[in-house]
């Protein structure tokens, strides 16, 4: 599962810088060699902080180390020189977030965005040593530097939990990072979670939308909220189907699958995942309709593995049907 949108760790960012130099821009700020360090240095931390928001990342990063240049301990751009790493995402980019974080740590920031960025820098980490000793030995076991970096992003998820503006996020970490662990059921008890927030996000900012006096601005932002809320409901749907495929629990992951294809009518992979699924239960007939809108939806050619594989189903499915193996539709 992904991170949610990166609006509340920039805003974070922001805060710290924006006051300020908005009041230079009132008092009729002077050109940029005649400005104090001070201005030089809100000027670039904000300056920084739009082009994160906007997705410029190596300018955005350019921005914050002139920022870091005026002013070394400067912790909003410490935060986003390492969130910028993340997004980056190579291992060196993580092995750097890593640093900046726990650097961070040691002089008593345990803010939001440093919690949720050590712990999702971990486990990334995590996963990166697992893929590399798969890679040397592929029947070895993970690494046991992965379970040691796993079980610290535990720990900075759940200490974020106290803070209500980073809790989604954390939830959305304890779910993915348990089942690194494979402590399937904790997970899915963090799924639930997670989806009973998301279900009152989307409803507040749905009763935001309803107010009379919204602004363009205000409806842009609510609607964008609204959409990521639904959006990580969707992804959690489907991370719930895989472990609830994985513990055999079909009924189970044939629910999360059904509600994925609620919210998503158009995702032509959730058709094709249901109709595995439905095979399984023995809903045949029901299979073989969602294999048929999964080709129908799908941009793949004959040739693609994925279009083979389901007309191997639908003809497995055809065949159960001749031999009388049909369950009721569920």
């Amino acid at each position: 599962m992904k991170p949610q949108s990166t609006t509340i760790l920039a805003s974070v960012f922001l805060a710290a810088s924006l006051t300020s130099l908005l009041a230079a821009c009132q008092s009729g700020a002077p050109k940029v060699e005649e400005r104090t360090p001070e201005e030089m240095l809100e000027l670039y931390a904000t300056t920084a902080t739009y082009l994160y928001e906007d997705g410029a990342l190596t300018r955005a990063q350019d921005q914050a180390v002139k920022a870091l240049a005026v002013d070394p301990k400067h912790q909003p751009m410490r935060r986003m020189v390492g969130w910028i790493r993340l997004r980056m995402g190579s291992v060196e980019d993580l092995l750097i977030a890593d640093d900046i974080f726990r650097r961070l740590l040691r002089d008593m920031d345990r803010s939001v965005p440093v919690l949720l960025g050590l712990g999702t820098a971990c486990e990334r980490l995590g996963i990166a040593y697992r893929e590399a000793g798969a890679a040397a030995d592929p029947g070895a076991p993970p690494v046991p530097r992965s379970g040691e970096l796993w079980r610290e992003a535990v720990e900075l998820f759940e200490e974020n939990l106290v803070n209500r503006e980073g809790s989604t996020q954390s939830m959305n970490g304890l779910q993915r990072v348990h089942a690194l662990l494979g402590n399937y059921d904790e997970s899915l008890t963090w799924t639930a979670r997670v989806l009973d927030r998301c279900k009152s996000e989307v409803s507040e900012w749905r009763r935001l939308l309803t107010a009379e006096d919204l602004t363009k601005k205000e409806e842009a932002l609510f609607l964008e909220n609204e959409a990521g809320a639904v959006a990580l409901q969707g992804e959690t749907h489907l991370f719930a189907a895989s472990l609830e495929e994985k513990l055999g629990r079909t009924e189970a992951a044939l629910a999360h699958m059904n509600m994925v294809i609620e919210l998503r009518p158009d995702l032509p992979q959730a058709y094709s995942r249901r109709a595995q699924l439905r095979e399984r239960a023995g809903q045949h007939l029901d299979a073989i309709a969602d294999i048929d809108r999964f080709m129908g939806m799908s941009k793949a050619s004959f040739e693609d593995p994925e279009i083979q594989s389901a007309f191997d189903l639908r003809r497995r499915c055809e065949e159960a049907i001749r031999e009388g193996r049909v369950q009721a539709a569920g």
